[in-house]
């Protein structure tokens, strides 16, 4: 009994350190049945398709990225999945959310615009948002300087494969899928990686002018409740008002800056 109740507590701990990945991981499972059962029926209602959609199966927007058609399919996408995710180095959960709603949306929106066979064949898996979450580690890795080079090195490759992929219509390495994931949507790569460039660009301008602005404004009414200050001499003290009044406003724009260092957190 003791042991259970041990075992209950620790999975309890970790899901509160990673509740986003256990909620991700129960979804797939939950979406994919139809490989444990036989019944492709399952996997078939819930894939992105045009036509059902139109009639009302609004639903399918959200299932379809992790519905897959085999075993081998959920290793390939969801392990890309799961280990770019958890190596992001945001970790602030609704923000890598984001990340990956917005990476999904353009993998979508891609494989809508330039791969008409989705029409008749559908889409599912989770590729186009993993090509993103690729993107934006390699993007985060370049903010430091230990890491820049591979940061650099690793967002190229996956944008010129989803640029290749783009123009030629092609998977690159289509080979090693061994025909286990049915037909790829290759615009949706791309579609993953635009995505995932415009999420992140867009949090990093807004972090910066937000934090700006928040110094600036600290500044200014640092300044202003300062001014009031008056540059008289305390001799019984032994210094000036003057110098006093500098070593206030220095310590105040210290607490703004260092408060503004949250935001990066």
């Amino acid at each position: 009994m003791i042991g259970i109740q041990t075992q209950y507590q620790n999975f309890i701990r970790l899901f509160g350190k990673k509740p986003d990945l256990w909620i991700f991981g129960m979804i797939i499972a939950l979406t994919n049945l139809h490989i444990l059962t036989g019944n492709d029926r399952l996997g078939y209602a819930l894939i992105f398709l045009p036509r059902e959609i139109a009639e009302g199966q609004w639903y399918r927007i959200i299932t379809h990225p992790f519905v897959h058609i085999s075993w081998f399919h959920i290793l390939w996408d969801a392990g890309a999945f799961f280990l770019l995710y958890s190596g992001l180095a945001e970790k602030r959960i609704p923000i890598k959310l984001l990340y990956v709603a917005v990476c999904g949306v353009f993998s979508l929106l891609f494989a809508f615009w330039f791969s008409p066979m989705i029409n008749r064949l559908g889409l599912c898996g989770l590729s186009g948002i993993a090509h993103g979450l690729m993107a934006v580690s390699g993007m985060e890795m370049t903010e430091h300087k230990e890491t820049r080079w591979p940061g650099i090195i690793s967002f190229l490759l996956v944008f010129f494969k989803g640029v290749y992929e783009l123009i030629t219509g092609n998977i690159l390495f289509e080979f090693l899928l061994m025909g286990m994931c049915g037909t790829p949507m290759a615009a949706c790569h791309f579609g993953g990686v635009a995505g995932g460039v415009i999420v992140y660009t867009s949090f990093r301008i807004y972090d910066f002018f937000q934090r700006r602005a928040f110094v600036n404004y600290g500044k200014s009414f640092v300044c202003f409740f300062l001014s009031f200050s008056k540059q008289k001499t305390n001799i019984g003290m032994g210094y000036n008002r003057f110098d006093f009044f500098h070593m206030k406003k220095r310590l105040f724009h210290n607490i703004i800056k260092k408060s503004a260092n949250l935001f990066d957190k």
